[in-house]
């Protein structure tokens, strides 16, 4: 900036100082023409230097915008607008022009920067919204403590609740079981980076469910936080569990039957492989228990 500020700009010392400069840079004499531009500038036009000097400033400015943004008439000036390439199309851009006595003449130093980028990454990632809250399964985003950073509508349909009740939800009040176990399970998840499991939770109203869910554990640079995916399997659940329930029970005395002495032997079995130096374990001893059999 002191070399720009400088009262006696040589054009050779800006030509030269173009190439540094870390925009595609244009410098723009009084009558609109191009005098030099650096290597950013023709790459970015695809134009050479030479070409650039010979058009119109009307052809790298977009259709509906103003050739006159690329050149301040006094001060200095800074806008966001659509330009034009070589091949015809149209890009957004942001202009920061300064204007300057240079061997005796005003010139426009005209600093553009590409930000159609920009467009393209909102664009994917308000589809990446879209296809969040257009899916079927739950999807909750929280930090470590319980605090929602995101919910898609499944979610909160799943437990009965509108968006903005669910918003509204303290940290883990939808959460089932013990919470140390929900502590335990959280550090579980932290070292191994994801987890899958089936896991009570309640709805508005109370009812106990069984969620299949799964979840990764994701650092950021704003700290943890966890993406887990749902799925509601308490009709499965209760499937198997009545399934279970006529399997091992006599269909008219409900009386354990013989399945289920032949099922606890077999665990049984598997447990006394447990057995450490001819001492068996306090788990182990508690299968074993007539109130397990």
């Amino acid at each position: 900036d002191a070399e720009l500020d400088s009262a006696d700009i040589r054009t050779d010392d800006l030509v030269r100082l173009l190439g540094s400069l870390p925009d595609a840079t244009l410098l723009i004499d009084a009558e609109g023409r191009v005098v030099a531009a650096n290597d950013r500038a023709e790459r970015l036009f695809g134009y050479s230097a030479a070409q650039l000097a010979e058009i119109d400033l009307s052809q790298i400015v977009g259709a509906d915008a103003d050739e006159a943004l690329l050149r301040a008439d006094t001060g200095s000036l800074q806008a966001t607008t659509l330009l034009r390439r070589a091949d015809g199309t149209e890009f957004a851009a942001e202009v920061s022009v300064r204007r300057l006595a240079v061997d005796g003449s005003q010139v426009s130093l005209t600093a553009i920067r590409d930000t159609s980028w920009r467009d393209e990454v909102e664009h994917e990632a308000r589809l990446a919204w879209q296809a969040l809250d257009a899916a079927f399964d739950s999807i909750v985003v929280l930090k470590p403590d319980g605090t929602m950073v995101y919910f898609n509508p499944a979610a909160a349909r799943m437990l009965g609740y509108t968006m903005e009740e669910f918003a509204s939800t303290q940290p883990w009040q939808w959460a089932g079981g013990d919470p140390k176990v929900r502590a335990e399970r959280l550090e579980q998840l932290k070292e191994a980076g994801h987890s899958s499991m089936i896991q009570t939770a309640y709805d508005s109203r109370g009812r106990e469910l069984f969620l299949e869910i799964n979840s990764r554990w994701i650092e950021t640079p704003d700290g943890p936080i966890i993406v887990s995916v749902a799925r509601d399997v308490t009709e499965v659940q209760r499937t198997q569990q009545m399934l279970r329930e006529m399997a091992f029970h006599d269909p008219l005395t409900q009386l354990a039957n013989r399945a289920l002495l032949d099922d606890r032997l077999a665990v049984g079995y598997i447990d006394l492989l447990a057995v450490d130096q001819g001492h068996i374990q306090p788990q182990v001893a508690q299968r074993f228990s007539l109130a397990n059999w």
